[in-house]
């Protein structure tokens, strides 16, 4: 170990970093699972407890990778957040609520989640949902926003990246079951989400989707949480019961869906008179 070559790129980034809260720059030595160890650099900031780090390879020279690891971490630090409207469960979200903001949506809240990645990257399908984080309010001084401006942006920002995608499920489902099940499939049954299929409940919270839904239905309708990235949406003169659709949803979301993509067991229907969303009460279905 070549401690004086540790110490002086420890000092430039220390130097082409200045102003941006680095509290530590740390060097570390890294076992992988094959058991070799590798060696790399990770940055502390005041408000940030978790950075990415950069691995040195194994025959890479820290002197002659000077240039290359500080511009590896100047783009990370200088990188501007992408922020997202997301529709969550409340109940997933019960002992977190005074640590982010929120806004409440029936019996769903919307929070903003962001990632560093470039937006060319989500629109190309790069990004997971696990890239994104919650916003929360130790946050908003970080990125130095505040709360009414990072809603405004969030949802500009989804508007663009997450184009609605509406359909029959007749069309969609066959990608994801074999052909013995698309007999099963209602043509009457319709998919809601977006072309990511990432976060696709969030397509409600835009009062102009749910008035195209209308308008191609031609008639009320009720929406199926299916889960925070896809619903269901049935019309209201559909011959089967609703409240047996839901018990089916609430069955899935118990014993099939992962607890950090349940959303909601409520059903909520679309009244065009109001031009708003409503939850449906239980002792309301048939």
């Amino acid at each position: 170990m070549d401690i004086e070559k540790i110490n002086n790129l420890r000092n430039r980034i220390f130097e082409e970093l200045k102003g941006y809260d680095i509290q530590d720059v740390i060097y570390f030595d890294a076992m992988r699972y094959s058991g070799i160890t590798r060696r790399g650099l990770t940055i502390r900031r005041t408000t940030e407890q978790v950075m990415p780090c950069y691995l040195f390879e194994d025959d890479e020279d820290i002197e002659g990778a000077e240039e290359k690891v500080t511009n590896f971490f100047s783009k990370l630090v200088k990188a501007k957040p992408t922020f997202v409207i997301t529709l969550q469960s409340k109940t997933n979200y019960q002992n977190r609520l005074s640590t982010i903001p929120y806004r409440e949506m029936l019996d769903m809240i919307v929070v903003v989640k962001y990632t560093m990645e470039n937006i060319d990257n989500i629109v190309k399908w790069n990004v997971l949902p696990s890239s994104f984080k919650d916003v929360t309010y130790d946050d908003l001084k970080t990125f130095d926003i505040t709360e009414q401006k990072l809603f405004k942006k969030a949802y500009d920002t989804t508007r663009v990246i997450f184009e609605e995608y509406f359909g029959k499920l007749s069309e969609i489902l066959p990608m994801y079951v074999d052909e013995a099940q698309e007999d099963l499939i209602d043509e009457e049954v319709y998919f809601l989400s977006n072309k990511l299929m990432m976060f696709g409940a969030n397509v409600i919270l835009y009062d102009e989707n749910l008035r195209r839904i209308y308008k191609v239905l031609g008639k009320n309708y009720y929406i199926i949480p299916c889960n925070i990235h896809h619903l269901f949406v049935i019309p209201e003169d559909f011959p089967s019961s609703k409240n047996m659709m839901l018990e089916m949803v609430k069955w899935v979301n118990t014993y099939t869906l992962p607890e950090e993509e349940y959303l909601s067991d409520s059903l909520f229907y679309y009244n065009n008179d109001t031009k708003k969303l409503e939850l449906v009460e239980e002792d309301a279905l048939i």
